[in-house]
């Protein structure tokens, strides 16, 4: 029979080893924390808390950081804000219980959200985004993507979303059709020439205006108050005559050409 015999050291180390390891469980001492950019470090500090799991709410806005490479640490954070700084890389993988989450007016071109899945409002305005994959967000209920580079938005596994704002893009198409809680949807300053809308009664805001459309069939909505602003289109006769009556057909019902 082998025997296994262990030093003094190799016991210390492991008993080393487990206290890290159950420090790390219960969160890191902030200040032990080597921040790539001060002023990051700086906004940490002003929450006044002294453990990465205490710190559930983070806002940092207008504070020219340039890197967050030490958001891993934070794995508690259910709320990010980020808005109005020069970042262009983010890591979000181990902040797994983030529920609100706002990056406007950064440098992103892509942003990987597939694992934060409790995500439930996210606000991307205003960065150089190219792409974004919601499909791993079930949660979501605002999303607002307005003033990037997007020619594509596939909202099809966000059976929550209510709100979907994406002005400024460069759409041609856009299917909402599968969003049958959706209430407010602005695309303006795209180049729409084809838009699918959900049949439903919730849908009480649209804004298309500046895109290409020369038709678009709106939900009957037997019930619900509904405004239309469709300015700086080519609709064709038909297509405003149809509008004309959508809007009659319903007391409060508006539609600004």
């Amino acid at each position: 029979m082998t025997k296994t015999f262990f030093s003094a050291n190799s016991f210390a180390l492991a008993c080393s080893l487990s206290i890290f390891s159950s420090t790390a469980m219960a969160g890191i001492d902030i200040a032990r924390i080597e921040f790539e950019d001060e002023n990051f470090k700086r906004c940490v500090l002003s929450t006044n808390q002294t453990n990465t799991d205490q710190v559930k709410q983070l806002s940092c806005v207008k504070k020219d950081i340039g890197s967050v490479a030490e958001l891993k640490y934070f794995t508690q954070l259910e709320s990010l804000d980020l808005t109005n700084n020069v970042i262009y890389d983010i890591d979000l993988s181990q902040n797994k219980k983030l529920k609100n989450l706002t990056l406007k007016n950064n440098l992103f071109e892509s942003v990987d959200i597939s694992q934060n899945i409790d995500l439930i409002k996210l606000n991307f305005t205003k960065n150089d985004l190219y792409k974004i994959d919601l499909s791993h967000n079930p949660q979501l209920e605002s999303v607002d993507l307005a003033k990037n580079q997007l020619s594509e938005v596939d909202t099809r596994g966000n059976q929550y979303l209510s709100d979907l704002e994406v002005s400024h893009n460069k759409l041609a198409f856009l299917d909402v059709s599968h969003n049958a809680l959706l209430s407010s949807l602005t695309a303006r300053h795209n180049q729409l020439t084809q838009l699918k809308l959900p049949t439903t009664e919730t849908l009480s805001l649209i804004n298309l205006n500046n895109n290409q459309l020369q038709s678009v069939t709106l939900p009957a909505q037997d019930k619900s108050y509904a405004a239309l602003t469709i300015r700086s289109n080519p609709l064709t006769s038909a297509s405003k005559d149809d509008l004309d009556a959508w809007a009659k057909a319903v007391e409060g019902r508006k539609v600004m050409y």
